[in-house]
């Protein structure tokens, strides 16, 4: 191997990483848009922070060789599975669509427009 396998290694790994981190930031306009500049640094210092929270907690205390890399691996699992129950209500989510009143009372107001009266 050598070093060409670690540089190739090395390489994938911070494509994934930098995906991992598109699809975190990319859903912040979509949390709360009205205060968008807080969201946004929530989720960027919340990153910086669970990397020191992951480190101390993972790598600092435990001795074993295998078994710091095994709760880390757990500790990102939990946290990319709360992704699959978030649902915003005029956006829907990965599972389910938004509401139709809900979606188009939304597009109407990110047109400008008044919103539509429901028929209920």
């Amino acid at each position: 191997g050598g070093w060409p396998v670690a540089l190739v290694a090395l390489i994938c790994f911070s494509i994934c990483v930098n995906a991992a981190e598109g699809t975190s930031y990319g859903i912040v306009p979509y949390m709360i848009p009205q205060d968008l500049a807080i969201v946004s640094a929530t989720v960027g210092a919340g990153g910086t922070l669970g990397a020191v929270i992951a480190t101390w907690s993972f790598y600092k205390s435990i001795q074993d060789v295998l078994l710091p890399f095994k709760l880390h691996a757990c500790y990102v699992m939990f946290w990319a599975l709360t992704v699959l129950p978030m649902r915003w209500d005029h956006l829907g989510s990965m599972w389910w669509r938004p509401g139709a009143d809900k979606a188009a009372s939304a597009g109407a107001a990110s047109a400008g427009e008044a919103p539509a009266a429901s028929a209920a």
